[in-house]
């Protein structure tokens, strides 16, 4: 008797194979069996004229950051995500130290958003976390990666040296209990302080554990601009010197002067591999980024926490220089491109603030704010930055549709939607998100698969599924096969579409009808059912390379 049986639909599997008829059984939370399935089941679901494939896998999350007060994921549900590999970029709520407790809140103030009161952290480590989420329930699954800020600022807070031999030391043992665990690897944001100040030794002493747990390093790299190719080299020497997995993270031609160069960067990644270098890549399908609009000032301004911050901002000759380096008409720190050397001020949007006062500018550009305010848009920007605390958030235009469509064309780049579950009932629902938080997946099986043709449909969906789930060792997830977890998406493929938008960001798509999380129904018809059958993954093996 199986529990569930698909009857009719057209199954993909997620190798790239052709998809065909057939059914799909469930029993016990996995697959047992695929083709033409016959016996008893307690339920048959008809899905004629829909897509049965894998649950998709973003191997490139920020959930961590909202499961909290919103375990049912919603936004990625909705999309057909079944699995979150989360704590990217370099931050994530764990491991801590109480000495720097204080700092760790002030690194993660800019990005995480918390119903009813300030952000607790009432556990020391990665495991403790994902324990405590665990409990919590979850619609999604949930694998997790040491962030190297949040190690670096544990040790050391802000501090924009190098460590000495006891605090790397320190580093790697911390890192070595959460990868002990089953931790996946480790992530960093080299654009983003404190992770800017490490240095390429750090990163080797610290990858070279990875490599021998079996995890990825997954990488932000220093620059995503003109630079790409000098930050993509330092991360390939991490790679030479440990063997370590690499994942690059949203893979883009960023700013004016590298539009165009999407398909150098392909081939320089495929030389790599052609070396047999395991050095992947992942991507969102947009042509805007998401971050923190500290982001636009100097490193050196944002070392050692917001408090020192704001008291540079405040004296007018420190607030002058801030201001040139900003637009590039002064050299700041080595290896910083200003972005503003890219981007005009209408291409920024603020997405997100802190505190009510200034809400009512969620969703305005920086040139709108300056003309509001009769300000120069730089004096916008260390304003916003002083009065909220860094608690800011923007979306900026920095590339070109040609260069989004021809990454995505390439089979071996990873989709990913580098964004966090959300809802318009969750803890923010003024703020003007990213709309890769509602529309990553439906939009690629929308717009670039039926719309545009710029890839198959069978390529997209490896695309989500078995290229994500070999790159993590999860030999049981993102492909249907009998034996495998039971993680589904079951969407119509003539109404596949994402509807979220810059200007109203809090639409769920459409076309997405059945998703499965081990063999649980967590949508149905398109609606969340509220089941939480999530499981906290843990590495077993290897990934690839």
């Amino acid at each position: 008797m199986y529990d569930l049986i698909l009857r009719g639909g057209t199954v993909v599997d997620g190798t790239g194979r052709p998809g065909r008829a057939g059914d799909v059984a469930i029993s016990g939370g996995v697959i047992a069996a695929e083709g033409k399935v016959e016996g008893p089941a307690r339920r048959v679901l008809p899905v004629e004229g829909m897509v049965v494939c894998p649950g998709f896998i973003d191997i490139h999350s920020h959930s961590d950051l909202s499961l909290p007060d919103l375990p049912t994921a919603d936004s990625k549900v909705r999309q057909g995500v079944t699995t979150e590999e989360v704590g990217n970029c370099g931050f994530t709520l764990a491991p801590t130290r109480t000495e720097q407790l204080g700092a760790l809140r002030d690194y993660l103030s800019n990005t995480i958003v918390v119903k009813g009161g300030p952000l607790e952290l009432p556990w020391a480590t990665l495991a403790q976390f994902m324990d405590w989420l665990g409990r919590q329930g979850l619609s999604v699954n949930v694998a997790a990666l040491v962030g190297q800020g949040t190690l670096r600022v544990a040790v050391m807070g802000f501090s924009g040296r190098p460590p000495d031999e006891a605090q790397l030391d320190l580093m790697r043992q911390m890192l070595s209990r959460e990868l002990a665990w089953g931790a996946f690897g480790m992530s960093t944001g080299l654009a983003y302080v404190p992770d800017a100040f490490t240095t390429t030794g750090e990163l080797v002493a610290l990858s070279r554990l990875v490599r021998e747990a079996g995890g990825i390093l997954s990488v932000h790299l220093r620059d995503e601009g003109i630079l790409w190719e000098e930050a993509v080299r330092e991360v390939v020497t991490v790679v030479r010197e440990t063997g370590v997995s690499l994942q690059i993270s949203h893979l883009k031609a960023e700013g004016r002067r590298s539009w165009g160069r999407a398909r150098e960067r392909l081939a320089y990644l495929r030389r790599l591999r052609e070396e047999g270098l395991p050095v992947d890549a992942d991507q969102y399908p947009y042509t805007a980024f998401g971050s923190g609009l500290q982001d636009l000032v100097p490193p050196w301004v944002r070392a050692q926490g917001v408090e020192r911050m704001a008291a540079l901002l405040a004296q007018p000759a420190v607030r002058e220089k801030v201001k040139a380096q900003m637009k590039g008409s002064e050299p700041a720190d080595p290896g910083w491109q200003a972005p503003l050397l890219d981007l005009e001020w209408a291409d920024i949007r603020i997405s997100h603030v802190g505190s009510q006062r200034n809400a009512h500018l969620q969703g305005l550009t920086l040139e709108e704010i300056g003309g509001l305010k009769g300000k120069e848009p730089a004096d916008v920007v260390l304003d916003l930055l002083v009065e909220e605390r860094a608690h800011v958030k923007m979306v900026a235009r920095a590339m070109q549709e040609d260069d989004v469509r021809a990454i995505l064309a390439d089979p071996e780049v990873m989709v990913a939607s580098d964004g966090r579950a959300a809802s318009p009932d969750g803890p923010d629902p003024g703020s003007r998100p990213h709309p890769r938080y509602y529309g990553t997946f439906p939009r690629v099986l929308g717009r670039y698969v039926r719309d545009e043709g710029v890839l198959t449909l069978e390529g997209a969906i490896r695309k989500m599924t078995y290229l994500p789930a070999r790159k993590l060792g999860l030999p049981d997830r993102g492909v249907i096969a009998p034996g495998c977890a039971a993680d589904l998406c079951v969407f119509d493929p003539s109404r596949v579409a994402d509807r979220a938008t810059f200007d109203d960001p809090h639409r769920f798509p459409e076309g997405i009808r059945y998703v499965f999380v081990n063999g649980v129904p967590v949508v149905e018809e398109g609606f969340h059912t509220g089941a939480r059958p999530g499981h906290i993954l843990r590495r077993r093996g290897r990934g690839r390379g």
